[in-house]
């Protein structure tokens, strides 16, 4: 393992096609690290307090009277999604983090929503798996328009993602799907056994398992990418190009081309 570390510190790491450098190291204080956005500001969780942060500027956004930060989408920085799973609302912030909406789905009128995975979509909507219907669906939350886009999902959602065109999921069964903003659903195949996933802008994955973490596309090419020490990890968070590794010391960062 120090072999491995000291290797990558003095020059890059290649392995069947791709390649690591190591970039930057940054201490931090965090429960959870939710990534990057496109001006390298950091998005973190700590005492259930969103932060963005970078260099000397930190902003911070509490609303303990919502319960636990269950998910926070950074898709947009310009609109963050922050899902509050316990009081079936997301909450929408600038990118000061200032409060733009509460959406409480519960007060919905037209249709019973019980929000299981959400995130920001195009054209002001959000993503919605609704876990009475099992249907994905769009939010227009301008027009406050709810739009059913699929039949019932067979299979619990293991781990998601989305973007403004598409949302990708994973299921109990290690089945992997994806639906477009038009109700398409195609299945891209099964994944190996991970601990945890990102998807990549190329349409594959980076698994975490065990000590490991790997590539992994469709075409079923499981492929290592570097060593981690499993008892300080805490999580990854993969952007084009960067691969974040989140431990209970701080943020590394590792240039990551993919093929």
């Amino acid at each position: 393992m120090k072999t491995l570390l000291a290797l990558i510190v003095c020059c890059s790491f290649t392995c069947f096609g791709q390649k690591i450098v190591l970039g930057s190291t940054e201490p931090v204080v965090a429960d959870s690290f939710v990534g990057y956005d496109n001006l390298g500001f950091a998005y973190l969780i700590y005492n259930n307090t969103f932060t963005k942060k970078k260099n000397t500027i930190s902003l911070e956004y509490k609303n303990l009277g919502l319960g636990k930060i269950e998910r926070a989408d950074i898709l947009n920085p310009l609109k963050i999604a922050l899902f509050y799973s316990d009081f079936n609302t997301v909450v929408l912030l600038d990118n000061q983090l200032n409060e733009i909406r509460q959406i409480n789905f519960s007060e919905f009128q037209r249709q019973q929503i019980l929000v299981q995975a959400t995130g920001n979509a195009s054209r002001n909507r959000l993503w919605i798996f609704n876990g009475l219907t099992l249907e994905l669906a769009l939010y227009d939350h301008l027009r406050n328009e709810y739009q059913t886009l699929t039949q019932p999902l067979s299979g619990d959602i293991l781990y998601y993602e989305t973007d403004f065109n598409n949302f990708r999921w994973i299921d109990e069964n290690n089945d992997w799907y994806e639906c477009d903003i038009y109700g398409k659903i195609t299945f891209r195949g099964k994944v190996p056994g991970f601990d945890a996933v990102h998807f990549t802008d190329t349409g594959a994955l980076i698994l975490r398992n065990g000590d490991q973490i790997s590539y992994f596309d469709s075409e079923k090419n499981l492929l290592p990418l570097i060593e981690i020490d499993a008892k300080s990890f805490k999580s990854f968070y993969y952007s084009p190009q960067n691969l974040a590794i989140f431990t209970t010391i701080g943020i590394t960062n590792y240039k990551l081309t993919l093929p």
